[in-house]
């Protein structure tokens, strides 16, 4: 015997068909076959076979001879369990088999040519008995098996050949065979190869053919090893299946064996009636005897099913009507006499009872005439009295049958007459009783009542009370009228001076007592859409237009749901916002139009402020309305936002307003300005160029030194420190009083936790301003931090804001809640782009460029890929994806260090880089007309290209965030002023934000970076005022990598400053944390 053969015989048939499946669908990988020859050859595999999922692999080891299996394991849990042959060791060995018999032909030696003429006829005799297979027809024949209540399918193959007919032993093999276009084996001399045979299955036959197809891709699909579907020769077909089948083939005949469990059989040919059953009952009445014949008694071909024999016919009906007949079907079973004797006494049952339900099968069936005389049948009535008393809905419920009314304690009005019997409709009776019940409902004697205090109240006054009319006819009480409907109640607000920068905000709502207020509030924040007053008027708050209102309370942090009193002290800095806000509501408030004159002030600039006399400077119209916009805020005492994008004249529109605040007050306290250490020198130079007669003071230097500068503070009218600086020396300046605290790149302190944060928040100035081109970068929380340091408290608490705006906004796309923040948020924000404000400003020109990476840095990304996937998914299992953050960042980073350039992580690495040639094409083309900046992430990688440029005599500067200050502020001045140096290479981080590089006119992102924001504040290094060519930017994104995904990031993120601040909302852009199906799309490659 063949070694497998044997494997076929040893192995269970449904695990064999299973590894044959594996086999196909080509799941054996990295198959390795090794053999030794000593007195007989030993051959042992190893392979890994992939699940149905794709996901898990399972490792094979196989070591035999020519007829004897030695050893095999596998580590699926199938082979620990039963430590059997499994699907997985069957589909490597079939893999195996396949191979070596595929060499084995592609080595056939044709050495002469009787050996080639041989050949030659076999292959037209193959091609022969091909063409004789497709010629062959076989026709499928079935059998219905039914053995008590199971219900199988045998099937027959009739061969048009030998006209013999066969019987299929094993139907999952069959179908198996057919659906994989195999061979099927009935005897050792008749087979069926699916591949060519005609296979004929009439329309009749084509029903049991699919419900036997469809319960064999149930075990597959589902991995069911029992017998409930197959076993050898039966298919085990449900009920509803079989009825299926029998009204496919309604005016048709079909097979039925009937099996006993003694091995009889009884084959049987119905045929399927496509007429309705007629029952055929009567009723007679003799003296106190009244009598039911059943005339056409008939059997059921399975007790439970709805499908009656008579004279070998098949009738279907319905299992409403089985479940009538069958108790009548089972008493009469095993007696010959078909026929029911009732008491003259039992009349009212029966009239009651069993008559409704035979007149379901039998409509025409009657009682004798000296019986239904005295039988009252009327179609019933409903009637719904409504009340309201003592807090309580009342429902009196009374039940009508023609003159005859009765309510629940069976009273009739007027009195039933004696031996007459009213036929009740008792099932729909309980059912309106039951529907009450479900309705909240309760039941006392004869009446329905329902307490006003009941959660289903509300749910009866606005829907069901619907329902009734449905049911019955429904009565009002003068009471129960009185209950009243509140769609939009009045609402009054009063605002009133307290004390200091706070004001009392309280409101009133019509008809409503305030004790009710915080459960109002507590249903709609349950998204409620009525509430039930206590006085048993509803209040509508679904589509509510003073919902408005109640969420300008909660963002107000008014306490909702836990109030006493609908009175709380607010901010006066929300004045400004409420005015406008509330303008045309019913607001009675002192000072108002003070607070209104702010608001419009800060809006519309009514104040006008002359520009500072000694100003070196001639500011644009929109650098002037900048100025007005900070000496208004200034004056109502409040901080702001300035947020124009970058190149907009952030700084000199800053410098203007502290020069005009100077000239007004000379012995104004000092002024200060926080900044990236970066841009300290690059504030002092600006200020001496456009108000140098300001004193500036910049702290920088050793300890020592700057102890000296900090005692002479009081000297100096702006005094400039670094973010790195002022957290040495926090415990000093927090004590020093300032006029105004000015935060450069306030993004700086987006996250609320950082001690950068802190120390910044807490410098004691009487006004903040906040500068950034980017106020949001990911998430809303950034904008809290800076507001927070603008305008402490305004946005509540960071937990109060993410519960009442944060989250909302972005998880609940709440619009309302984000158009109150905007309006709040607004008066303190100025943002201007430069598409709107300068005209004058040249184009800029962004290109993407896909670059094909080398031979050698695809091998490298995708072997990292491969290991990283493998990684990772270790660590999501163990850790989940919350704890591998970091070692997702460490693999991302490394990823796209390959498509730079992998030989600054790879010693010896010769295998080129794809960027670095395109680079090196641009520059060559572009280095005589054009300065050029070039920014990376990594300075590893730029310090390899400042290399190159160096050993191709090209002259390069270079920045990072290692270059000392001064030496930094020489560098910027010679690629500004020396045309010898044409490239300046600049880390993202060091050089992206606060220079000022006009003289580049091409910007060159070597490595995309995840947050647009970012990128652009490079670029606009050279777009900026002061540039007069047209700014060509272009990223190098290495094609089918991680790089490419990360510009699908930005388009992701693009849009989510303008979202909020430029009231161009479009929510889904606010998602920003990676999920796991992101990760694993970051980690595909396509080259």
């Amino acid at each position: 015997m063949e070694l497998i053969n044997y494997l076929e015989k040893i192995t269970d048939e449904k695990v064999y068909l299973r590894g044959v499946n594996l086999y196909r669908k080509q799941k054996v990988k990295n198959l390795i076959i090794t053999s030794e020859n000593n007195e007989e050859i030993i051959t042992k595999i190893k392979s890994n076979v992939e699940a149905s999922n794709n996901f898990t692999k399972y490792n094979i080891f196989l070591l035999f001879s020519k007829k004897t299996l030695i050893d095999y394991s596998c580590d699926c849990i199938y082979f620990l369990n039963y430590n059997n042959f499994c699907k997985h060791l069957v589909a490597t060995f079939l893999d195996y088999h396949s191979k070596i018999i595929s060499s084995e032909k592609s080595n056939l030696s044709i050495d002469n040519n009787f050996s080639l003429s041989n050949l030659l006829i076999s292959k037209y005799k193959e091609k022969s008995d091909i063409y004789f297979l497709i010629k062959n027809k076989y026709i499928l024949n079935y059998n219905i098996v039914i053995l008590y209540d199971k219900i199988a399918i045998e099937l027959e193959i009739y061969n048009n050949f030998n006209k013999k007919t066969y019987k299929v032993r094993n139907i999952i093999k069959l179908l198996w065979a057919y659906i994989e276009k195999e061979i099927y084996k009935f005897t050792n001399n008749f087979i069926i190869d699916f591949k060519y045979s005609d296979f004929i299955i009439d329309k009749n036959n084509k029903k049991i053919w699919e419900i036997l197809l469809n319960n064999q891709k149930m075990v597959d699909d589902f991995s069911i090893y029992d017998s409930d579907f197959f076993n050898g020769p039966d298919g085990f077909i449900s009920s509803n299946q079989f009825m299926k089948i029998l009204y496919s083939l309604k005016g048709q005949n079909i097979n039925i064996k009937h099996k006993s469990y003694y091995n009889s059989e009884n084959l049987i040919n119905y045929y399927i009636s496509e007429k309705k059953y007629n029952f055929n009952f009567k009723f007679s009445h003799n003296d106190e005897i009244l009598n039911l014949e059943i005339n056409n008694y008939s059997k059921l071909l399975i007790d439970d099913l709805p499908i009656l024999i008579e004279n070998n016919i098949l009738y279907l009906i319905t299992f409403d009507q089985l479940e009538i007949y069958k108790p009548i079907y089972e008493l009469l079973k095993n007696k010959e006499n078909k026929e029911i004797i009732f008491e003259i006494n039992n009349l009212k049952n029966v009239a009651h009872y069993l008559l409704p339900n035979l007149k379901l099968l039998q409509n025409d069936l009657i009682l004798p005439k000296t019986i239904e005389k005295n039988i009252i049948n009327q179609e019933l009535e409903v009637n719904f009295h409504l009340d309201y008393e003592n807090n309580k809905i009342i429902i009196f419920l009374s039940f009508k049958y023609g003159n005859y009314i009765f309510n629940l304690d069976n009273n009739f009005n007027p009195e039933l007459p004696k031996d007459y019997i009213l036929i009740r409709n008792e099932l729909k009776e309980k059912n309106i009783e039951e529907y009450l019940l479900m309705s909240g409902f309760k039941k006392n004697d004869n009446i329905f009542y329902l307490n006003n205090d009941d959660d289903n109240y509300i749910n009866f006054i606005t829907k069901n009370i619907y329902e009734l009319k449905k049911l019955g006819a429904v009565y009002y009480s003068k009471n129960f009228k009185n209950i009243k409907f509140i769609s939009q109640p009045q609402i009054k607000i009063i605002i009133k001076n307290s004390e200091k920068n706070l004001l009392d905000f309280s409101f009133k709502i019509n008809n409503i007592s305030d004790n009710e207020l915080s459960e109002i509030f507590s249903s709609i924040n349950n998204k409620k859409e009525y509430y039930h007053l206590k006085n048993g008027s509803i209040l509508e708050l679904k589509d509510n237009k003073n919902n408005k209102f109640y969420k300008l309370l909660e963002t107000l942090d008014f306490d909702l749901t836990n109030k006493k009193e609908n009175k709380i002290k607010i901010s006066n800095v929300n004045a400004i916002f409420l005015s406008k806000y509330l303008e045309k509501d019913n607001v009675e408030w002192e000072n108002k139009n003070n607070y209104l004159n702010i608001f419009n002030n800060i809006n519309n600039l009514s104040l006008n402020y002359e520009l500072p006399i000694k100003l070196n400077a001639k500011l644009r119209n929109y650098q002037k309305f900048g100025f007005q916009w900070l000496k208004t805020l200034s004056y109502a005492k409040l901080g702001g936002i300035l947020a124009d994008e970058m190149g907009l004249g952030k700084t000199v529109q800053t410098i203007t307003f502290i020069l005009s605040e100077f000239e007004y007050n000379s012995n104004l306290e000092p002024v200060i300005i926080i900044c990236p250490s970066s841009l300290i020198y690059n504030w002092e130079s600006e200020i001496n160029k456009f108000a140098p007669n300001l004193k500036v003071l910049v702290i920088n230097g050793n300890p020592k030194k700057r102890q000296e500068m900090i005692n002479n503070i009081n000297n100096y009218q702006i005094i400039i420190i670094s973010y790195s600086l002022l957290r040495k020396e926090i415990n000093i300046f927090s004590n020093i009083k300032f006029s105004y605290s000015f935060i450069d790149e306030a993004q700086y302190i987006k996250n609320s936790n950082s001690l950068l944060s802190k120390n910044v928040k807490q410098i004691n100035a009487s006004i903040r301003f906040a500068l950034t081109g980017t106020p949001i970068e990911n998430s809303l929380s950034e904008l809290w931090s800076i507001f927070d340091y603008c305008l402490p408290g305004y946005l509540l608490s960071h937990y109060k804001f993410q519960k009442i705006f944060e989250k909302p906004i972005i998880n609940k796309n709440d619009q309302e809640k984000l158009t109150i923040f905007r309006d709040k948020i607004k008066p303190f924000i100025l943002r201007r782009l430069k598409k709107d404000v300068i005209n004058e400003l040249p184009e800029k020109n962004i290109y993407n460029i896909l670059i094909e990476m080398t031979d050698e840095q695809k091998k490298i990304y995708m072997s990292y890929v491969k290991t990283a996937k493998k990684e990772l998914m270790k660590e999501f299992e163990e850790f989940g994806l919350e704890k591998t953050k970091i070692k997702i960042l460490s693999i991302l980073t490394r990823l796209r260090q390959i498509c730079c350039d992998p030989s600054v992580f790879i010693s010896n690495y010769n295998g080129g880089s794809g960027k670095i040639e395109r680079l090196k094409n641009i520059i060559e083309e572009n280095i005589k007309e054009n300065k050029i900046l070039i920014f990376s992430q990594f300075t590893t990688v730029l310090k390899n290209i400042y290399q190159k440029l160096q050993n191709n005599k090209i002259r390069a500067l270079y920045l990072d965030g290692q270059t000392k200050i001064i030496e930094r502020k020489n560098i910027i001045n010679k690629f500004m002023s020396d045309d010898d140096y044409k490239i300046f290479l600049l880390s993202l981080k060091a050089g992206g934000v606060g220079l000022n590089l006009t003289k580049a006119n091409i910007v060159i992102h070597f490595d995309p970076w995840w947050n647009p924001a970012t990128e652009n504040q490079a670029t606009d290094r050279a777009h900026r005022i002061g540039q007069n060519k047209t700014v060509e930017v272009i990223r190098l994104i290495a094609k089918g990598t991680i790089e490419e995904r990360i510009i699908d990031i930005h388009e992701k993120k693009i849009k989510l400053s303008q979202d909020i601040i430029d009231n161009n909302a479009n929510l889904e852009t606010l998602l920003t944390n990676l999920t796991e199906d992101e990760i694993n799309n970051l980690l595909k490659y396509d080259f």
